[in-house]
């Protein structure tokens, strides 16, 4: 805890110091031993209900683990009485059990420090969080690890494979690109293609959508989901009222609009704005999941699994659209076409050329743009 510090204070011990103790805690703290709470009392000093508050005080004990330090502190000390003197913790005491070098020091008033104590992560927990995950990375005798991203595989095979939709043009801005991912919704592609195009001609723009939301509602009638093509119409109003007709480029207030969620405003981000982004749909999943021999990942962790395999240059546009064509036509829900994947050498689930038989998902996942 001393090490690290200036050689001019070296003599010393900073924020040393504690709260006032009023008389009558003064007394009940002389009656508590170590490790004893407010119900070992007696009951003549007990200023709360015993029944409700049992551990209202705490004396800590020297050999034992200290009560958790929270940012409760900053208001009283009460589950923190020193194990001896008939006080609470200092600042001092407090940041240690923090694992707070001395050489750390905290701002503000003493309840302002004591706050930031309890509400940090301790530096010690948090090396040892670093050193696991430094250790999880490692390789392992007998591990299987994708040492290298399946970009040039999959790049090299999209180039002779690529679907051809018209929101995949390189002149479309991010209103076509959001307006074609929430028509995509829950809908076969090949049924959105010629919405899409009439929709390029009546709504160009979000200004153009909201004054001819009549007849964007008449073209979108096909898809279904008469909600859908109505929330597109609220898009472009909150786009219009609140933006001047432009589409935001974070992703925060993209999934702010109507109906916008994570899997649209990365697909916006990434298609209308060039950005390096991660598509989480059923399509990518089910790919992550065979290609590292594992089901049900958690999104985060599919986040990371997806910016693994895209290697160097990210989850870009080129790799997603490759990796949503792959879903589509080799890595599908059910029947797999393992044997002509060129990704098959290093999936876990369909290396050495057998069939997946698992059926993933139901009939009624259709395949995304």
């Amino acid at each position: 805890m001393r090490s690290g510090l200036p050689s001019t204070a070296r003599g010393l011990i900073h924020d040393h110091i504690t709260r006032a103790v009023r008389p009558d805690d003064w007394l009940a703290f002389e009656e508590l031993s170590e490790g004893q709470t407010y119900a070992d009392l007696p009951e003549h000093l007990r200023r709360y209900r015993s029944d409700i508050f049992t551990d209202k005080y705490k004396r800590l004990a020297w050999n034992e683990l200290s009560r958790t330090i929270t940012a409760h502190l900053a208001k009283d000390g009460y589950w923190y009485i020193h194990p001896e003197q008939h006080r609470t913790l200092s600042i001092r005491e407090a940041a240690r059990l923090q694992t707070f070098p001395d050489r750390v020091r905290f701002a503000g008033a003493p309840s302002h420090r004591y706050r930031q104590i309890g509400n940090a992560v301790p530096p010690m927990m948090g090396e040892s969080l670093g050193r696991s995950i430094i250790s999880a990375l490692k390789d392992r005798p007998g591990e299987r690890r994708l040492e290298v991203g399946i970009r040039a595989e999959l790049l090299q095979w999209h180039s002779k494979n690529s679907r051809s939709f018209p929101w995949r043009g390189a002149d479309l801005d991010p209103w076509h690109v959001l307006m074609a991912e929430m028509c995509l919704h829950r809908t076969r592609a090949d049924q959105v293609a010629p919405v899409f195009k009439a929709l390029l001609e009546i709504a160009p723009t979000p200004h153009a959508m909201v004054s001819g939301s009549g007849r964007a509602l008449e073209a979108m009638k096909s898809l279904g989901l008469r909600w859908r093509a109505e929330n597109i119409i609220k898009v472009a109003e909150a786009l219009v009222q609140e933006l001047d007709g432009h589409v935001p480029d974070t992703d925060l207030e993209l999934r702010m609009l109507p109906g916008v969620g994570d899997y649209v405003s990365q697909a916006v981000l990434c298609f209308g704005f060039g950005r390096r982004a991660t598509l989480i749909d059923t399509n990518t999943s089910r790919i992550v999941g065979r290609l590292m021999g594992r089901e049900g990942t958690r999104r985060w962790q599919l986040r990371l699994d997806l910016y693994g395999l895209a290697g160097e240059d990210g989850p870009d546009a080129a790799f997603n659209y490759g990796l949503l064509d792959l879903g589509a036509l080799v890595c599908r829900p059910t029947k797999p076409k393992c044997d002509v994947c060129p990704l098959q050498a290093k999936c876990a689930t369909g290396s050495g050329g057998h069939t997946v038989t698992a059926v993933e998902v139901s009939e009624e996942v259709m395949c995304k743009g």
